[in-house]
């Protein structure tokens, strides 16, 4: 029997504001302060990143450009894949990690809530959502997932996780007429097949077609 997939939820951006106010409720959560929780929220809405690339940020990863421009430095894990020894022809799982910088315009106004955030932490060194008494020095995925559903209780959302940010920056990207192939590059998926649904669905692949005049 197959297992039925979950629908994820598209935010306006009248939402994703929502979430941003709120998320300062989550004050002391974790033993973060409200404001790390808006700028955990706000790179996940800008950027559209998995969870576990976001946790792991440390101050040295964001940047700002003389260009006018917010530069983050993710380290993206890639599903572990079997690959064949070629000595011992026995087949094993890789691990592939590799390291990627995604920028936005300073003119987009959630940059604001991410630079005023990472200014107030010392060292560059320093863990954005640091969790001293964990293994990792920083908050476990099992945390912000905990914090979305802290969020839900006072916003009248049908839906929000980590992954609801990411889908719908992918949506609205494609409704303003983004191509796959830009989908693919920004969101770092192996293949174009997973972009060319979001295109499609937002009705960008027959646009052109569609407002032919003869």
């Amino acid at each position: 029997m197959t297992k039925e997939k979950k629908e994820v939820s598209i935010l306006s951006y009248e939402d994703i504001e929502a979430v941003l106010d709120s998320a300062y409720i989550l004050h002391g959560f974790h033993n973060l302060p409200g404001r790390a929780w808006q700028c955990y929220f706000a790179i996940l809405a800008a950027y559209g990143k998995r969870v576990s690339e976001v946790i792991e940020l440390q101050k040295r990863h964001v940047r700002v450009s003389k260009d006018g421009f917010l530069s983050i430095t993710f380290s993206v894990r890639k599903k572990r894949r079997k690959v064949k020894d070629p000595v011992t022809g026995k087949t094993h799982k890789e691990k592939r990690i590799f390291i990627t910088t995604k920028r936005i315009t300073l003119k987009n106004p959630i940059t604001q809530i991410i630079l005023s955030y990472v200014e107030t932490l010392k060292q560059p060194n320093d863990f954005l959502f640091p969790a001293p008494g964990t293994k990792t020095g920083h908050i476990y995925p099992q945390y912000a997932w905990e914090g979305c559903k802290k969020i839900l209780e006072h916003l009248p959302l049908p839906d929000l996780d980590n992954h609801t940010l990411r889908h719908t920056l992918a949506t609205h990207l494609a409704q303003h007429k983004h191509t796959s192939w830009e989908l693919k590059d920004w969101f770092d998926w192996e293949s174009v097949v997973l972009a060319d649904n979001y295109v499609q669905a937002a009705g960008m692949s027959t646009e052109k077609i569609s407002a032919r005049e003869w």
